[in-house]
């Protein structure tokens, strides 16, 4: 359908490791996606959203919970499967034919600027995140009222943004560092210090030094990226990056 109506670049997103969802399941439905073409696939593991029905239902035993081995098993069967039939697994969890990565996407993974619009909608510009009111009848009132002020302070003046996270320099170093060791590029090194004026090495040096000791990252063509074997184990890179942790 998406085709007919003269979609050329498609996109498929499957959430695998689903609560008494079994490997074949999740093969046949791989397949069943596979078969219909797409351009573009976002394949991510279902995780248990805090305050969701889900998490409580689990919390209270109503409900088992997804078992981890088994998506980590599916997480590797997704590469056994695509590599060899020429797709690219640019991000932990997005693959693509050549040419077809997500630009929108990764505008989030180089930790660049974007503007969201609507109720609920996450916005980062000028080293600074915020959201809007998630109620859609709130969010339209609290856009009429808003004030037309200067440019330069216009996300102040925007009265829907219930959510304001304020520009910090460490925080803003860290997060591209963590985002980009998603993608499988890695972290371009000189690009990092053309951003933000420092010498990479410096700032995170013992963050670098330990991950490169656990076997999590290597460094290849001046890019600091996981290994191959260690996507499974990304958190425990990411988290070496955290502000105060290097």
């Amino acid at each position: 359908w998406a085709r007919d109506a003269g979609c050329e670049n498609v996109n498929l997103d499957l959430i695998y490791g689903l609560i008494g969802q079994s490997m074949a399941s999740w093969q046949t439905n791989l397949e069943t996606a596979l078969a219909l073409g797409p351009d573009h696939l976002s394949l991510y593991a279902l995780t248990i959203e805090e305050g969701t029905p889900l998490e409580r239902d689990i919390k209270r035993g109503r409900s088992p919970g997804p078992d981890l081995d088994l998506q980590a098993d599916m997480f590797e069967w997704n590469r056994e499967r695509l590599r060899p039939a020429g797709w690219q697994q640019y991000e932990v969890s997005n693959w693509a034919s050549p040419g077809s990565e997500c630009r929108h996407n990764l505008a989030y993974w180089h930790n660049g600027d974007w503007l969201g619009l609507g109720a609920g909608a996450h916005s980062h510009l000028f080293e600074e995140r915020f959201a809007d009111v998630a109620s859609p009848s709130r969010y339209i009132a609290l856009v009429n009222e808003t004030e037309v002020g200067d440019a330069a302070d216009a996300t102040h003046s925007m009265r829907q943004v219930t959510f304001r996270e304020p520009a910090d320099r460490k925080r803003e170093m860290s997060e591209t560092v963590i985002l980009a060791l998603r993608l499988r590029e890695g972290l371009d090194v000189a690009g990092f210090e053309r951003r933000f004026g420092v010498d990479f090495e410096t700032v995170f040096q013992a963050s670098i030094r330990e991950t490169l000791a656990l076997v999590l990252s290597e460094v290849f063509d001046v890019r600091l990226r996981l290994r191959d074997e260690a996507v499974l184990l990304g958190d425990e890179a990411f988290l070496r990056f955290l502000p105060g942790e290097g």
